[in-house]
């Protein structure tokens, strides 16, 4: 609201008009899920997050990613990227990330309506030198084993398993 001056007493305000045009928090997108870093290749980091559960007044029409540079004092902004289509995974690549940098991320979800408030910060993860780091949960899911140290005969038996 705008405060405005009484001409009848110097001493009393009123209000006069709303100043900002505010919208409803019921109407804009929730929090989308935090996002995770499922690949980092040199500088490109692929994300992956969920999207809100609650989409408010309209269809989601795309996801803004937040990109933060992460340091022992904390994290600071760094850039912004639009990402105008209807899905939950996005790969910053090559120019907008440098070599042997920590990054955290957030994403918000983009309605005509809005932009929905930021999801909680990804963990912090580093580009690389040039090679492939895959964090998805498949390639979680595979065990690394030591052959090294077995014998021709139980390396036979894990491969054939």
């Amino acid at each position: 609201m705008e405060l405005g001056f009484s001409s009848a007493t110097a001493a009393t305000w009123y209000l006069c008009r709303p100043l900002l045009d505010v919208t409803p928090a019921a109407v804009l997108p929730g929090q989308p899920g935090r996002p995770d870093v499922v690949r980092v290749e040199g500088t490109s980091m692929s994300l992956e997050w969920m999207a809100p559960e609650d989409i408010g007044a309209g269809a989601i029409t795309g996801y803004v990613v937040d990109i933060y540079v992460t340091s022992g004092s904390g994290a600071d902004h760094y850039a912004m990227e639009d990402v105008d289509e209807v899905t939950t995974s996005h790969t910053i690549v090559g120019g907008s990330l440098q070599e042997q940098t920590s990054y955290t991320f957030a994403v918000a979800a983009k309605t005509d309506v809005g932009q929905g408030p930021l999801s909680d910060l990804s963990d912090a993860v580093q580009t690389n030198r040039g090679y492939y780091v895959d964090f998805s949960s498949a390639a979680r899911a595979v065990q690394p084993v030591n052959t090294c140290r077995q014998s021709p005969t139980a390396v036979s038996q894990l491969l054939s398993s």
